[in-house]
């Protein structure tokens, strides 16, 4: 990891902070809710709920062709989003059991747009429609040799097994694993705070949904990224904290000696503005780490931001300019004028 001047540093803070906006690292769903639980949709009344129950028992029956039908029946008349979005469950994974694999896909494309695109349901079925449409014999490709061989031996290896999804689920998410990989050298260059969130948020939250497609995923490319972004913040932070504790005294001297200048007031006033907003950035990538599966370290490095937070919020107040007469009258005047 490349090291960067001190001057250069507060620069590409500053630039950085300024592209991407006052505010721009907060946890939490997207723009659109989703649709399932929202407290402001219709909850439905006791003869939906019923009519889902109903459904429910059949499925477990394996009675898909009559889940089909009630699924039909209840979409038709239902208010409660929560009622349509089990019904919508129980037609894909019943359209899955009987083996009507073109159907399944849209019927699961059609599950998955009922939850918010950041939600692990959306990950989770998105990621079933597209083994689905891969499989147009229900057979995963990359599953053949092994389903031909249950064939010969009597047995069956399908995508209407819950174990072969799952199976499938598992390579596809094994597949986005190792691509998303590819982006964790990105974070190792950043070359701000603000920089190292920017990429990692948004590869945290995809590499999360890996475990809502396939929970036996191993953890192992989201400790990888969270270690990146745990080390690189740490470089930026040690380095930052020493430019601001270096500039504080710098001012402070310039106090001291009744010498500080307008220009160096609005200065001040800029770096505790700074301050303010490395400590919200430390926040956000705590937020981040809190979502990481699999590691005991992320403790450490959760502990090591919070520590790093602190320390932007103790320097702060001391960039706040003096009121008093300690402004240079030639700083003034060369202000003015």
């Amino acid at each position: 990891m490349r090291a960067i001047s001190a001057a250069s540093l507060l620069v590409l803070i500053v630039a950085a902070n300024s592209a991407l906006g006052a505010d721009p690292f907060v946890w939490g769903a997207g723009p659109t809710a989703p649709k399932t639980g929202d407290a402001a949709a219709p909850a439905g009344g006791a003869d939906e709920k019923q009519k889902v129950s109903e459904m429910q028992t059949l499925f477990s029956e394996g009675k898909y062709d009559d889940v089909l039908k009630a699924g039909a029946a209840l979409l038709r008349i239902a208010k409660g989003e929560d009622s349509r979005t089990e019904a919508c469950r129980l037609v894909a994974e019943a359209t899955r059991k009987k083996g009507d694999w073109k159907a399944a896909v849209a019927a699961y494309s059609k599950l998955r747009d009922r939850y918010d695109k950041t939600s692990d349901e959306y990950a989770r079925n998105d990621a079933t429609a597209e083994v689905l449409r891969a499989s147009p014999a229900g057979v995963y490709p990359p599953m053949a040799a092994a389903a031909a061989a249950a064939a010969a031996a009597g047995g069956s290896k399908t995508l209407a097994d819950d174990a072969g999804l799952a199976e499938a689920l598992l390579h596809v998410a094994e597949g986005r694993a190792a691509k998303l990989k590819a982006r964790i050298p990105a974070i190792k260059r950043a070359r701000s705070p603000q920089e190292v969130v920017a990429l990692y948020e948004p590869l945290a939250v995809e590499l999360r949904q890996l475990r809502g497609i396939a929970p036996t995923l191993s953890p192992e490319a989201e400790q990888q990224a969270a270690a990146a972004a745990a080390e690189r913040m740490a470089e930026l932070g040690r380095q930052v904290i020493a430019t601001l504790t270096a500039k504080q005294a710098e001012f402070q001297q310039a106090i001291s000696d009744k010498r500080l200048t307008s220009s160096q007031k609005r200065d001040m006033e800029k770096y505790q503005g700074l301050c303010n907003e490395l400590a919200k950035i430390e926040s956000s990538f705590q937020a981040v780490l809190a979502k990481v599966g699999g590691s005991a370290d992320n403790g450490r490095a959760t502990a090591d931001s919070a520590d790093r937070q602190q320390a932007y919020k103790r320097l702060a107040p001391q960039f706040t300019p003096p009121t008093d007469s300690t402004t240079s009258q030639w700083g003034n005047w060369i202000y003015w004028w």
